[in-house]
């Protein structure tokens, strides 16, 4: 089966005097075939996004994760001519596409700062990064725990991203989901037991410095390199990739000094804003001061994300931004969703269509698209109208905009 696709993504305009934001609906098939479900349907996959704001001309986008759990209130309407009535022409929407992936490096000051012989402060913070493993319920998701000192050369790994630690938690080696979700649970669960509290410090290091601005110019580069390698047996790559750093720090870089403070600090701005040019990619910083100089904020605001830096003196709200942490860190992926459909058009070509999806809290928006239907034939026993077996067509959202 044939599937042509229509690059351009189509936004109602605000001039219809709707206040809801615009809609962004962006189809992601690249062309070629699409692996085809049944001889009488097509699968696509799509990104679907809300226009939060126009920053200097720029359309600042945000998810939207929800198509999934209010079908009652989400319409998906597919116009291809007008023969689209019948049970058989009904679509389906799946969320949480398989081949997207997430990673998380979490990046964690334990210098001398946070120690103390009963380990009170830093077990706040392992409570923090437990409350966001608690919050992660998917198996795409991969998250690496790191630490760092004074060290301008390493960060070191309490749960990193090793080969053989991707390799085991690749959905492409496991003959079922159930198996992969399985020892994905189980490599969650060795990182909240890594996370208990202790009554002696396990990650905060006495007498020790902090090397901020070599450690986010180090945790940018580690994540920044996931997905580089060769296919595993059996699949591709991903299709998408979304990455997000997340910083704690109680500290300002306290090993760089003069020219030295400067330059390294420009460089992981630099690092920073490389990293976040990829629009899947997201920088999440929480700062927690004693006092009020403890903190570079100015460092802090320029590395994070936009609405991603938390700044308190209290480490007793660590919790709560690792919460909002976890949410924002899985909306970058289930943005993407899966639109099946069963056709009762059959013996034509290039059939043109437009899926327009309603929502109650956006504008509607609409996305063109077409599909050949020229050896369609009709549902029989032997060949089933079955959505539930629909794989996607090959997709990509490399360039992340």
């Amino acid at each position: 089966m044939k599937f042509h696709v229509a690059l351009a993504c189509l936004y109602l305009a605000a001039s219809t005097g709707c206040s809801k934001p615009e809609m962004a609906v962006k189809n992601l098939c690249t062309g070629g075939k699409p692996r085809n479900f049944a001889p009488n349907g097509f699968s696509l996959v799509f990104k679907a996004e809300y226009i939060d704001e126009v920053d200097e001309g720029r359309r600042v986008f945000e998810p939207i994760t929800d198509l999934q759990e209010l079908q009652g209130e989400v319409k998906l309407a597919v116009d291809d001519g007008g023969n689209t009535t019948g049970k058989e022409s009904q679509p389906s929407l799946i969320q949480k596409p398989q081949n997207v992936a997430l990673k998380t490096l979490i990046l964690i000051d334990g210098s001398g700062s946070i120690y103390d012989e009963q380990s009170n402060t830093e077990n706040k913070i392992k409570d923090a990064v437990r409350q966001f493993l608690q919050n992660i319920d998917d198996a795409r998701h991969i998250i690496g725990i790191y630490k760092f000192y004074g060290d301008r050369t390493k960060i070191e790994p309490i749960h990193g991203f090793s080969p053989e630690r991707l390799q085991r938690l690749d959905r492409n080696y496991y003959a079922s989901t159930d198996e992969w979700k399985a020892e994905w649970l189980k490599d969650r669960d060795a990182m909240l037991k890594s996370m208990e509290p202790t009554s002696t410090p396990t990650i905060a290091r006495a007498g020790t410095s902090t090397a901020l601005h070599d450690a986010l110019r180090i945790s940018l580069d580690t994540i920044q390199n996931i997905g580089k390698g060769t296919p595993a047996p059996g699949g591709p790559l991903p299709s998408v990739l979304v990455k997000t750093l997340i910083v704690f720090t109680d500290g300002k870089d306290e090993v760089a000094a003069g020219s030295d403070y400067t330059s390294t600090k420009g460089t992981a701005i630099v690092s920073a804003d490389a990293f976040k040019a990829n629009t899947n990619n997201t920088v999440l910083v929480a700062g927690v001061a004693k006092e009020d100089d403890d903190l570079d904020n100015d460092l802090l605001e320029q590395v994070a994300s936009p609405n991603g830096l938390f700044l308190s003196d209290k480490f007793d709200l660590l919790g709560d931004a690792f919460r909002r942490f976890a949410e924002k860190a899985a909306a970058k992926a289930n943005k993407y969703y899966q639109f099946s459909m069963c056709s009762n058009r059959r013996g034509q070509a290039k059939i043109g269509a437009i899926l327009r999806i309603s929502h109650p809290q956006y504008q509607e928006g609409q996305m063109s698209f077409s599909y050949d239907a020229s050896q369609f034939v009709d549902p029989t026993s032997e060949t089933p109208c079955n959505l539930n077996a629909a794989q996607a067509c090959e997709w990509s959202d490399a360039s992340g905009s």
